[in-house]
């Protein structure tokens, strides 16, 4: 595993404990339409990465990547669309807030915050809410192991 699957893999992690967001629906890597028996959903796919290496065989490559957190939830009679998103956005900026992520070489987590809102129509209204993270680390320079 690299270090960036290494990492969205940490992401999921801190999603899923130590109370799971969206009832434990949170996928790393996958994209796809929120169960229609579901009101809540959180994907966690790579966006992308842009890397800086010093020039020397084998050194390490310093890395900026990108992770999009896309926060799915279905409006209801009860709750509106709006409010429904906006709660599960709020848990999930809270638990990413606090992350840490030294053992994968993580150097730093830029909660740079921006938020992409979207809206469907489906059976319900369904929204979204793309939280982007940076997170600033380093591999070796042969190869996508993290740099410890």
């Amino acid at each position: 595993m690299s270090a960036f699957t290494q990492i969205a893999a940490a992401v999921v992690t801190a999603l899923l404990l130590p109370t799971p967001v969206a009832e434990g629906r949170v996928h790393r890597g996958r994209r796809g339409p929120l169960p229609a028996e579901h009101d809540t959903m959180v994907v966690v796919p790579l966006g992308r990465s842009t890397g800086a290496s010093a020039g020397v065989s084998d050194g390490p490559t310093d890395w900026t990547t990108e992770i999009q957190v896309e926060c799915h939830a279905r409006g209801t009679d009860l709750v509106p669309v709006d409010d429904a998103v906006d709660a599960l956005l709020i848990e999930v900026y809270a638990r990413l807030s606090a992350l840490s992520l030294p053992a994968l070489g993580v150097m730093q987590v830029v909660l740079d915050p921006e938020i992409e809102w979207d809206y469907f129509e489906a059976d319900t209204l369904l929204a979204s809410a793309t939280l982007t993270l940076r997170i600033v680390h380093r591999t070796h320079g042969a190869n996508f192991n993290p740099w410890s």
